[in-house]
């Protein structure tokens, strides 16, 4: 007690000296020589990890569980048959484990009506509009009778629904946009419970790859080659004809009429300098479109190129009957 008022009691005789001009820096003055700061005991520094990630540790798959359930088996098929016409007669070329938590979870049907109606709708936009009285162009707002005297009914103009001609009421003003999003969890319990579904009416079908028949394969492949060696070579012509471009404007029209009258034996047996480089990609050039637009002209390629999709889509759905997989197949490659 002693100590404490040895310690007040200068700092309220400070107060009482200094309240009537209303400055308090002396009362601050005096308490900090009275009673000087004590150092604080400062907390130890806690060891906070550091910025840059160590090694790590990656926990267990947050999408499989770890639930004891036997796995399910598929088979592994190929989509080449030794013999189309008895196709069913193919054996399956090896057999997988399907995991459980996609394959065999419970199906919910009524998550599975939510996706399909989702994936049905959320693209539709409805266009209808209706025309209101208030957008008729060709209707007067004129009174067609006066209110009263004429014993028949009151009417302010012949711009409502209830005339022949006139506008429409409560009905839709569009467009409506239907877009909308199912929740993350709706849409994976959907998805899970349709290929449970698949796998146990047999409509899940694992092939090894996409590839048919070794006769398609090659048709499409040389197809793909020719516009491949296509793009390849005019690709080639451009960059030619840009890094030369300087060198085509210097030269005039006449010397150019007379390098092209030269023939293409004549052109290669000559030195190459930057003007003959350039009439050679003019050439080539006119050569390549002469020979694309013959093409388009017989039918070409491009006829060729649907001739082989139509004989594959023929040869898919030969295939698909004849294995008896149903309509609804679905196809997952490793």
């Amino acid at each position: 007690l002693q100590s404490c008022r040895s310690l007040l009691a200068p700092a309220v005789h400070c107060r009482t000296a200094s309240f009537w001009r209303k400055d308090r820096t002396s009362d601050l003055d005096a308490i900090e020589k009275i009673a000087p700061a004590k150092e604080v005991d400062k907390a130890p520094e806690v060891q906070r990890p550091s910025a840059v990630l160590g090694d790590r540790h990656l926990a267990d798959s947050i999408t499989c569980s770890n639930r004891r359930v036997a796995p399910r088996q598929a088979w592994v098929e190929s989509l080449r048959s030794a013999n189309p016409e008895n196709a069913y007669l193919d054996l399956p070329t090896d057999i997988i484990d399907l995991h459980p938590d996609v394959f065999a979870t419970f199906p919910r049907i009524d998550l599975i009506h939510k996706n399909l109606y989702w994936q049905a709708h959320y693209r539709l936009v409805d266009w209808r509009c209706i025309t209101t009285r208030a957008e008729l162009l060709h209707r007067s707002r004129r009174k067609p009778w006066p209110q009263k005297g004429t014993g028949r009914a009151r009417h302010g103009n012949r711009r409502t629904h209830i005339w022949k001609g006139g506008a429409q009421c409560k009905g839709p003003r569009g467009p409506e946009s239907f877009f909308s999003v199912l929740p993350y969890s709706v849409r994976v319990t959907g998805l899970l419970s349709m290929l449970t579904i698949k796998h146990a009416q047999g409509d899940l079908h694992i092939v090894e790859d996409l590839s048919l028949s070794e006769e398609l394969e090659e048709a499409s492949r040389s197809i793909y080659d020719l516009a491949n060696s296509r793009a390849l070579r005019r690709l080639r012509l451009e960059a030619a004809e840009s890094s030369l471009e300087a060198t085509k404007k210097a030269a005039s029209s006449k010397e150019l009429l007379a390098r092209l009258a030269l023939s293409e034996a004549e052109l290669l047996a000559s030195s190459h300098s930057p003007e003959q480089s350039t009439i050679l990609a003019a050439v080539e050039r006119e050569k390549e479109e002469t020979e694309e637009l013959l093409d388009l002209i017989k039918g070409g390629k491009a006829a060729e190129a649907a001739k082989v999709a139509f004989e594959a889509a023929d040869y898919l759905r030969k295939l698909v009957d004849s294995r008896h997989w149903g309509p609804a197949v679905l196809f997952i490659t490793e």
